[in-house]
């Protein structure tokens, strides 16, 4: 090997050996895979397969046990939907939006799944509703800098069919006050502006998205190590995307 050649790393890639005798979940696509706590229970949650059928299902994967169980709520239910968000707060899901193929709906409706009490509940939402989506992008950050206490999901972009149109707004949803607020998005001010500037940030679907923690900098006066969403690519109706944006709660 040449001086200075850097050496690839190699990851291992393995297929999840599973019990045989457990009844797994259906073929699909546009479900949401979420875990809730640190090597806790993992939940499958709706999608759609290729025929136009959408699911409400739940799906408990135990890596212990290396085997699915199907979840029969003892409450509620969830309506079929793919393409939807899901993110964990504690022991419960927070499931956003989604789209039903077979009835074309597009939802923008919070349902909660209780995995202590494997019940469905929709959530009582205050605040303007944001418009029906799928194909978002959605992460969990904490109420506010200082406290991880309350949290709250904060949601961008996605493909609003029933407006035929395709998002670019940043919404949050807090779990403690059940209330929706919107978003503006703004660049941080400079030492020249003496308000933020808006930021040429292009609506889209479809993209990836993940909560980054921001190292303090070093400015004295800056705050201490905050959390926001970095969003990567998608598409809007114009082309398919391949920019980075990092949105964080405030400057």
């Amino acid at each position: 090997m040449a001086p200075n050649q850097e050496v690839a790393t190699v990851y291992a890639a393995e297929s999840v050996a599973m019990d045989d005798s457990a009844l797994k979940p259906a073929k699909r696509g546009g479900a949401t895979l979420t875990q809730v706590g640190e090597g806790g229970l993992i939940y499958l949650i709706g999608g759609a397969n290729r025929e136009g059928a959408s699911f409400g299902d739940v799906h408990c994967f135990d890596f212990e046990t290396r085997a699915w169980k199907f979840v029969i709520p003892s409450s509620g239910s969830l309506s079929p939907r793919s393409g939807h968000s899901a993110v964990a707060i504690g022991s419960k899901i927070y499931v956003f939006g989604g789209f039903d193929v077979a009835a074309g709906a597009t939802f923008n409706d919070v349902n909660v799944f209780d995995t202590r009490t494997l019940s469905w509940y929709e959530a009582a939402v205050e605040g303007e509703e944001p418009r029906p989506r799928n194909a978002h992008a959605a992460i969990i950050l904490p109420e506010d800098d200082d406290s991880r206490e309350t949290r709250r999901m904060l949601v961008h972009g996605g493909s609003s069919l029933e407006v035929g149109r395709i998002c670019g707004d940043c919404c949050h949803y807090s779990d403690e006050e059940e209330s929706w607020i919107h978003a503006t998005l703004a660049e941080c001010k400079t030492g020249n502006q003496t308000e933020p500037a808006m930021p040429e940030v292009p609506e889209r679907f479809g993209h990836c998205g993940t909560t980054i923690t921001v190292q303090p900098s070093n400015q004295p006066n800056a705050k201490a190590t905050r959390q926001g969403l970095l969003i990567f690519g998608g598409m809007n109706a114009q082309s398919d995307l391949d920019d980075l944006v990092l949105i964080m709660t405030s400057c």
